[in-house]
């Protein structure tokens, strides 16, 4: 993933949901772009971008360190054409690269189809949780 494929980012996002400023996006890619422990990349149909994922090693006190997809989107349009098996798998590359032996990745309780597809490739699911949020900023 470039600076330049932000917009497109930007686009597929907002399939999902999640409606992230042009400016806050740009911000976030250059905190995390060319970061060791971070692994952004974007799947292409052509010269078009059909989707992303953004991974990034994780150490918790309580389990080994791991990798978490923090982010894995698919145009609606591109879904079930192996895009998303091959976004998951080269995570799972790029870990195993890095030392980690464990992959793991969240999804939306109302995602059952996203569910499907990880239990389909061999994820398992471990548990269901509520985020708790509270905004500390300035």
């Amino acid at each position: 993933m470039t600076s330049g494929d932000l917009e497109a980012v930007r686009t597929l996002s907002l399939q999902l949901g999640y409606d992230i400023t042009p400016e806050l996006l740009r911000a976030q890619f250059e905190r995390v772009a060319g970061a060791s422990e971070h692994y952004l990349v974007v799947a292409l149909e052509g010269e078009r971008i059909v989707g992303w994922m953004h991974a990034f090693g994780t150490q918790l006190l309580y389990y080994e360190p791991y990798v978490e997809i923090g982010a894995l989107v698919v145009d609606e349009a591109a879904r079930r054409s192996g895009l998303g098996t091959a976004l998951l798998r080269a995570a799972e590359d790029w870990g195993r690269g890095h030392g980690y032996a464990e992959v793991r990745v969240r999804s939306r309780l109302s995602r059952d189809e996203a569910h499907r597809f990880y239990v389909q490739l061999g994820y398992e699911k471990e548990k269901a949780q509520y985020t708790f949020t509270r905004r500390v900023a300035p």
